[in-house]
């Protein structure tokens, strides 16, 4: 934007529009260099990212544009994402399937993406709910059927 307006010289002007643009240019800027500090402390969803970008003062369509090149270039990968966030989840954390959905979709995940991403993870063998309930059954020492019931409800092993 700098080079197609040109510099400003002694009698030169640059009008209320061409200003404007170049504000938002430099607004832009700004945000995609917030929005990568951001992401090179932790992966955020394009939905975290946008009120990180607006709580830190920038407006939405700076904000917007930030984001959008953060995933032309691949910084944000939601699907990425949603397949190391499942398998921390269900196999360190060994929460179950409705744990985990609730979680993410908090996050702004899409369900549709996280029952996907949970599927293609189980028919990979990645994921085995049922092996994990038995180590977290073990691990809290959950003998009697109550207490397994419990478990089940509270790590979201049911609905």
């Amino acid at each position: 934007t700098y080079i197609s307006l040109g510099s400003p010289v002694k009698y030169c002007e640059i009008n209320d529009r061409d200003l404007d643009d170049v504000i938002f240019e430099d607004e832009c800027y700004r945000a995609m260099k917030k929005a990568v500090n951001i992401l090179a402390v932790a992966d955020k969803s394009s939905y975290l990212l946008m009120g990180k970008l607006l709580a830190a003062g920038f407006s939405k369509s700076a904000a917007n544009e930030a984001i959008d090149e953060c995933k032309r270039r691949g910084y944000i990968d939601e699907m990425r994402q949603l397949e190391r966030l499942v398998d921390k989840e269900a196999n360190t954390s060994l929460r179950g399937r409705y744990y985990i959905r609730r979680k993410l979709v908090s996050k702004g995940y899409s369900s549709r993406d996280i029952d996907n991403t949970i599927s293609k993870l189980i028919d990979g063998g990645v994921l085995d709910f049922k092996a994990n309930f038995e180590i977290l059954a073990e691990k809290k020492g959950a003998h009697s059927e109550e207490e397994r019931m419990t478990l089940m409800y509270k790590y979201g092993y049911r609905a």
